[in-house]
């Protein structure tokens, strides 16, 4: 699911879709976030694409939420990930969010 809905980013924020966005609306959790909820960056990246594309203010909002609850003390976004070393991505999800 997390490359079909990076593809309908993309696809969204270059081409401004309704399409898109319906598609994002529909896979959207009912807690804010879409596809794996240990993986922020992967509802950092609808969020944007749905705020370029100036869209679904709503999903918009849900998605900030929920990006905004992940944060740790430290000022990133992770969740760590019980064996995986460094833990589930830090950096990339910090980036992302």
């Amino acid at each position: 699911m997390s490359i079909g809905i990076i593809l309908i980013v993309v696809g969204l924020y270059f081409l401004g879709s309704e399409k898109g966005a319906a598609f994002l609306r529909s896979v959207q959790q009912p807690d804010g976030h879409w596809s794996d909820a240990d993986m922020p960056a992967l509802t950092a990246l609808p969020v944007w694409a749905l705020v370029a594309a100036g869209r679904d203010a709503a999903a918009v909002s849900n998605g900030v939420k929920f990006v905004l609850a992940q944060q740790k003390p430290d000022g990133g976004f992770y969740n760590a990930k019980p064996g995986r070393g460094g833990g589930g991505l830090g950096t990339y999800n910090t980036s992302e969010c």
